[in-house]
């Protein structure tokens, strides 16, 4: 937890989704809106998802307290997917936390392939960036 709420490690990955349970459940999205007339229209080069570091300080009063939540699931994309891979639409870490963190991956093909090039390419890269941050985990391949 302190990578995400303390230091910047996640920062500069986008949000798809965020819901967070304690006395009631909270939803974000993730989108940005800008101005009431930009909705739904992202401008050429302007990113249509907040990154973690406009929402961290949000999630953070809304955790923040005597009581942990009850759970939490933030899902995170990687801002450029296609410098992973050219086919890579989008690449996820999504952390769900309830009584322990778990990560899941995930991707989105742009053009549709029967292999799984994408998601070795990505989980190689999601284990070798939690080393990097000394992150401690275990694998399961189910």
């Amino acid at each position: 937890m302190r990578h995400l709420f303390t230091l910047s490690s996640f920062d500069d990955f986008e949000v798809r989704g965020i819901v967070i349970n304690t006395l009631t459940r909270f939803e974000i999205s993730g989108e940005r809106i800008e101005k009431a007339e930009k909705i739904g229209e992202a401008e050429q080069g302007e990113e249509s998802h907040c990154t973690w570091r406009d929402l961290c300080p949000y999630v953070r009063n809304i955790i923040k307290g005597k009581e942990k939540p009850q759970s939490m699931e933030i899902k995170f994309a990687l801002a450029e997917p296609e410098k992973l891979h050219k086919n890579a639409a989008a690449l996820f870490i999504i952390m769900r936390y309830s009584s322990q963190i778990t990560c899941v991956t995930g991707s989105s093909q742009k053009n549709f392939e029967l292999n799984k090039i994408i998601d070795s390419e990505w989980d190689s890269w999601v284990i070798a960036f939690f080393k990097q941050l000394g992150i401690t985990f275990t694998l399961d391949d189910s």
